[in-house]
């Protein structure tokens, strides 16, 4: 009903919550889903810029973000608002439904901008994932979902291109096997493959002779 209708009042019960105490109240993977349907709302809003994406963060989880975007910093020296283990989740799934709301909003346009945009972010969730420990209370399962949401959101923009550093990153992540026995569970599920393969069939859409 309210697609594409700019509508402030309904997109601003989507907008993430405030306060810390609200965001306890939110499970992360509905704040992906609330973020992108904010941006259907707000269609002609949308723009393909990190500014954008980042308004979309909560004022409370603001230096949250710059800890995530700056990924040489340690965020075990850094003083959150927020407790880490709601923070960090909320702010990673933000991010992810903003760059996915992006991607829809650009789908198959091969707009070098937004792809831009949207691969700043994967490469950010990518290094979380590989590197865990210096980011307190992050779930490897929620940060493999967002990973995934991020990558098929940059083959959404790029549908039918082929582009090469999109494919070698697919290539990357899709060899990936890890012992079930190293984390307890294999965090790279069935779910995530098949992501990663959706991710491959959209930039190779028709054999690059199709679009979006």
């Amino acid at each position: 009903t309210f697609l594409k209708t700019g509508n402030q009042n309904i997109a601003r019960t989507l907008a993430a919550p405030h306060t810390e105490f609200l965001l306890e109240g939110v499970r992360p993977d509905m704040l992906l889903l609330r973020t992108v349907c904010y941006g259907l709302i707000l269609w002609d809003e949308i723009l393909p810029t990190t500014d954008w994406i980042n308004s979309q963060i909560p004022e409370v989880l603001l230096d949250c973000l710059e800890v995530l975007t700056g990924v040489s910093e340690d965020s075990s020296g850094i003083s959150l608002k927020v407790d880490p283990e709601t923070a960090f989740p909320c702010t990673l799934t933000i991010l992810a439904g903003g760059c996915f709301a992006l991607a829809l909003r650009f789908a198959g346009t091969a707009n070098k901008a937004a792809f831009k945009t949207i691969m700043f972010y994967l490469y950010t969730t990518h290094h979380i994932s590989r590197h865990p420990r210096d980011f307190a209370g992050f779930s490897k399962d929620l940060t493999e979902m967002c990973l995934v949401c991020l990558l098929v959101s940059a083959s959404i923009v790029m549908a039918g291109t082929g582009n090469l550093v999109l494919m070698r990153l697919i290539r990357k992540l899709r060899k990936r096997i890890v012992p079930v026995n190293t984390y307890g569970h294999n965090f790279v599920t069935y779910g995530c493959h098949m992501g990663i393969h959706m991710s491959l069939g959209l930039l190779f859409l028709g054999g690059g002779r199709y679009t979006l």
